[in-house]
């Protein structure tokens, strides 16, 4: 488990048809950053190889932003979602780590805290995205 002065957050987005997508924002002593990964298969099938990378400095007031966000959001006092799987469509797992841990998922969420925070990572990457997927 990482240091008091250590926090991670990752986003999983991994999708039936789609190209599986996890974004991590780290906050050390190094800096402020976002890391964001695709991968060129399908992650209910063949998660496939690495088709895109990026990785962004966040100012201390974004990575601020980011944290209050999730909090707001529920992050570690929300109960943990009961739908875990379906057939088509995308699991979301969001994770915490500081001093404690925490994961929360959800299979498509549609609306909610784990789609708002699965939304506040996507938002980080810069990319252009689809979120129905």
């Amino acid at each position: 488990m990482p240091s008091a002065e250590t926090r991670t957050y990752r986003f999983l987005w991994l999708r039936t048809f789609h190209e599986p997508i996890a974004v991590r924002v780290v906050r050390d002593a190094s800096g402020d950053r976002v890391i964001a990964t695709q991968l060129d298969g399908a992650g209910g099938y063949a998660p496939g190889k690495l088709s895109r990378r990026t990785e962004i400095a966040l100012t201390p007031a974004q990575a601020d932003a980011f944290e209050q966000g999730l909090e707001a959001d529920g992050l570690w006092t929300m109960p943990v979602p009961r739908e875990l799987a379906g057939k088509d469509g995308s699991e979301w797992v969001v994770e915490g780590a500081s001093t404690r841990y925490r994961v929360v998922r959800q299979w498509s969420p549609e609306d909610g805290p784990v789609r708002a925070m699965g939304e506040r990572f996507l938002a980080l990457t810069g990319w252009t995205l689809d979120p129905k997927y």
